[in-house]
C-alpha cells in the first residue's frame, strides 16, 4: 500500500493530532493567571512546568488499576504540589472494588506509611472541577504498626471487607479511593536506608491482556484536562489564591488533611518578596515533641525549588538551632554564610513551606525583612559561619544523597 499524504487517518494522524492540538493552547490559558505572564524567564519556567506535567499526566492517566505498580509521585523532577524534599512518594493507582495485596521492607526512613487517598493522574473532581484540589486523604497506615518480620518485612491486605479467615494485617477500602500512597519521610538522606513496596490486584487474572485502543484513546485524552486542571489549582486554587492575597512576608498554620496532607501535620506557609538584597529571618520555637520537621522554597509554580543542587530546604537533623533554643532560617539569593539557609535561587518570590508532624504544638514563625548586609546583626553573636567551601561540599553531599534515595 502506498501511504497518500493527503489521508491523514491511514496512519492514524488525525486522532495524534487531536491530543497535540489539545495541549497546544495550554500554556496561553495558564499564562492569563499570573501577572508575571510578560517576563521572558517566566515564559520558560512555563513551558517546562508544562512539559514536566505532560510525562506526569502520562504516567498516571494510562495507569491500570487492575495491574497497579508504585510509580514516582512528586519528586525533584516534577516538583510540583510542593513536594517535601525529606520525602519520597510512590503511588499506585487502584480501584475501590479490589482486593490488593501490599508487600514489602519497612527500612529505616524516620516515617514510613501508606495513605489512601485521590491520585494526581485521574482524579474526576480535578478534572471537572480545576478549583478542587487533589489527593484527598482517606487514611494513613503507619507501618511501625504493621506485623514487621526480623527484617522489616510486612505484608497488608487492602479491601472492601476483610476475606473471611484472613487473620493477616488488613486495611480497609472505603469508597472513593483511587490510589495508594507508599510515603517515606527521611532526615538523614545519606545513612537512612530507603524502603521497598510491591502492589498487586488479586481479584484478577495473573496475566494483563493487550490495552484496548478505545481505553488507550480515553487515557490520553485526559492528560491535556489533567494539565489544564493542575495549572489552574497551581495558580488560581484555593491554597495558592488564599496565600496570594495574605501579606508577603509573613507566615501562617494551615491544615491540609482534607487535601491530601497527613492529618497529624500542620503546614507553615507564606509568600516570600525579596529585592536582590533583601532577606527574611525565619524566628520560631521548636515544639518540644516533634516526629518530624522541616522547612523549604517552592517557586511560582507550586514546584519546590531545586533541592538536589542549590541549599533549599532543611530538616531537624540538618538545621542548627541557636543557644537560646530558636530556630532562624535565613531566606535569600545570596549566601549568607550561616548553617540556616534557605537558597532562592534567584527568585524575587515563592512560598515558604514548612512542616510540624505529629508534635506537641504547632508554633507559627514570625518572620522579619532584612537587608542581606544587616543579617548577622539579627542572629545571635554565637552563630555558626559557613564558608563558601563548606557550602560547596554540603550541596555535593546532598546532590549524592539524593541519587542514593529511591526516586524512580
Amino acid at each position: 500500500m502506498v501511504y497518500d499524504p493527503a489521508d491523514r487517518d491511514l496512519l492514524g494522524l488525525s486522532k495524534w493530532r487531536d491530543y497535540i492540538d489539545q495541549l497546544a493552547p495550554l500554556a496561553e490559558k495558564i499564562a492569563t493567571l499570573s501577572s508575571r505572564s510578560h517576563d521572558e524567564q517566566w515564559k520558560a519556567d512555563l513551558c517546562q512546568f508544562l512539559y514536566s506535567q505532560i510525562s506526569v499526566g502520562y504516567l498516571f492517566m494510562v495507569s491500570d488499576p487492575q495491574y497497579p505498580e508504585f510509580l514516582s509521585y512528586y519528586n525533584h523532577i516534577y516538583g510540583q504540589g510542593f513536594p517535601n524534599p525529606d520525602d519520597t512518594l510512590n503511588q499506585a493507582i487502584i480501584e475501590d472494588r479490589g482486593i490488593y495485596q501490599i508487600t514489602g521492607f519497612r527500612g529505616t526512613a524516620r516515617v514510613a506509611s501508606l495513605q489512601l487517598g485521590g491520585d494526581v493522574g485521574s482524579v474526576a473532581r480535578m478534572i471537572d472541577d480545576p478549583t478542587s484540589l487533589v489527593g484527598s486523604s482517606k487514611g494513613v497506615f503507619d507501618l511501625d504498626s504493621a506485623t514487621l518480620g526480623e527484617d522489616g518485612s510486612f505484608e497488608i491486605l487492602l479491601s472492601p471487607e476483610r476475606p473471611s479467615g484472613y487473620e493477616g494485617d488488613w486495611w480497609k477500602l472505603e469508597p472513593g479511593v483511587t490510589a495508594v500512597i507508599a510515603r517515606q519521610r527521611h532526615y538523614d538522606w545519606v545513612n537512612e536506608i530507603d524502603g521497598r513496596f510491591a502492589i498487586q490486584r488479586l481479584d484478577v487474572p495473573a496475566a494483563r491482556p493487550r490495552r484496548s485502543a478505545r481505553d488507550i484513546d480515553e487515557a490520553l485524552g485526559k492528560i491535556s484536562k489533567y494539565i489544564e486542571a493542575y495549572g489552574t489549582v497551581s495558580f488560581d486554587g484555593p491554597p495558592t489564591r488564599h496565600l496570594r492575597a495574605a501579606p508577603p512576608n509573613s507566615l501562617t498554620c494551615k491544615d491540609y488533611s482534607n487535601y491530601g496532607g497527613l492529618a497529624n501535620q500542620a503546614f507553615v506557609e507564606g509568600m516570600f518578596e525579596l529585592a536582590d538584597d533583601e532577606a527574611l529571618i525565619i524566628l520560631s520555637d521548636v515544639p518540644e515533641r516533634c516526629a518530624y520537621w522541616g522547612f523549604h522554597l517552592t517557586d511560582d509554580f507550586w514546584q519546590s525549588i531545586d533541592w538536589v543542587n542549590r541549599h533549599s530546604s532543611l530538616n531537624g537533623h540538618t538545621a542548627r538551632i541557636d543557644s537560646d533554643g530558636k530556630l532562624r532560617i535565613v531566606v535569600s539569593a545570596q549566601d549568607p554564610g550561616v548553617p540556616n539557609w534557605l537558597d532562592t535561587v534567584g527568585r524575587s518570590n515563592g512560598f515558604v513551606y514548612g512542616r510540624w508532624t505529629d508534635a506537641s504544638d504547632y508554633p507559627t514563625p514570625h518572620v522579619t525583612k532584612v537587608r542581606i548586609a544587616d543579617i548577622l546583626r539579627h542572629l545571635p553573636a554565637d552563630t555558626e559561619r559557613v564558608t563558601a567551601q563548606e557550602r560547596d561540599a554540603a550541596i555535593r553531599t546532598r546532590r549524592r544523597a539524593v541519587q542514593l534515595r529511591r526516586r524512580w
